[in-house]
């Protein structure tokens, strides 16, 4: 009996950890200070008729050892609950989720990427299908952490893995010491985003002309309005005809547009902007309007210290960037010099996890 007992012990101490997805250790590299998170997996059927399906959940949860915490790790989850168990915070995301299949649609339907009988993805259903939270950065005992909801578009034959999901990003600073959650937005005005644009053109330049290389920044390929693209689809449409192929239509020449800064083709008030490590992350999101310079794929531009100063100096949310000092270089296998080198040469977000 007592072997028996031992066993199933074991058992269950094997089995009790299952739900543990991954350990995240995120680092605050100005006080070489780091904290482990870990990712929980749960599978959810929510009872609520306006989701279908099970929505697969991956949440954090910090070291309960302070009050803060456990605070922490309750709003956390309330977070991912709220869109599972209310309909209009639901049917707002799903709306959020609607404008970037609009944008997926254009890019689909474009001069761009002209698709051999195209499909409207809006006509295909949407299911949230998963929520995802992870790690970004830790600075001055703010944690900041991101919630992920995976759309999941209905089957079609025209698409493939990747055009069928449709991601939304949500980002949240936890303060460790009080344990306030708030959501992390960028809600800086036009004369501050004016500022930003202005000091970071040179470095959105660079890093799309890395990215695009043989592409003439000068000559963008305009996406063009929706039904000049069907009248002229369905002229072509008549005029080439294979038997064994079927219809192939040609693509018209594209319109170019004089370009003298890829900044006057974005927007900075979609973008997240937060601290990331040892810099500034400026992130767009893979199907935002301002993804269209990229046919609809994220990008990021990261601004070291040095310059991140410079830039945020009058910027009263990012206050505490004025008070940090460039990190030790002896730091154990972190070496600030390296990483920013090989970081400005690309635009790139570091990964600040697992150093």
């Amino acid at each position: 009996m007592k072997k028996q007992f031992s066993i199933i012990f074991w058992l269950i101490a094997f089995l009790v950890p299952l739900n543990i997805l991954k350990a995240q250790v995120v680092y605050d590299v100005f006080s070489n200070q780091s904290l482990e998170v870990n990712i929980y997996y749960k599978e959810m059927i929510p009872e609520q008729p306006f989701i279908k399906g099970k929505v697969e959940l991956n949440y954090l949860s910090l070291p309960e050892n302070t009050a803060a915490a456990k605070s922490i790790n309750k709003q956390a989850m309330d977070i991912c609950l709220l869109y599972l168990n209310k309909e209009a915070a639901y049917l707002k995301l799903h709306a959020e989720m609607a404008k970037k299949l609009e944008v997926l649609n254009e890019l689909n339907n474009s001069k761009n990427q002209i698709r051999y009988r195209y499909e409207n993805a809006s006509n295909l259903s949407s299911n949230l299908s998963g929520i995802n939270c992870n790690v970004v950065s830790l600075i001055s005992d703010v944690l900041l952490f991101e919630i992920t909801f995976l759309f999941k578009l209905g089957q079609s034959r025209q698409y493939d893995n990747e055009s069928r999901n449709i991601m939304l990003c949500h980002y949240y600073s936890a303060n460790l010491k009080t344990g306030q959650v708030q959501p992390w937005k960028n809600n800086l005005n036009n004369s501050q985003l004016d500022k930003i644009q202005q000091m970071i053109s040179p470095k959105l330049n660079e890093t799309y002309n890395l990215a695009t290389s043989k592409l003439d920044l000068k000559e963008l390929s305009m996406l063009d309005d929706e039904n000049e693209y069907e009248e002229e689809y369905d002229e072509e449409y008549d005029e080439e005809y294979d038997e064994n192929e079927g219809i192939k239509p040609k693509a018209p020449n594209p319109k170019t547009i004089e370009c003298e800064d890829i900044c006057e083709r974005i927007d900075l008030k979609e973008a997240d902007i937060y601290w990331h490590g040892w810099g500034l992350m400026i992130s767009f999101q893979r199907y935002s309007q301002s993804s269209k310079i990229y046919f609809g794929s994220p990008f990021s531009i990261f601004i070291p210290l040095s310059e991140a100063k410079e830039i945020l100096a009058t910027i009263p949310k990012f206050d505490f960037v004025q008070k940090l000092r460039q990190p030790e270089t002896k730091i154990t296998n972190f070496n600030y010099e390296k990483l920013v080198n090989s970081i400005g040469e690309l635009r790139q977000e570091p990964q600040i996890q697992d150093v």
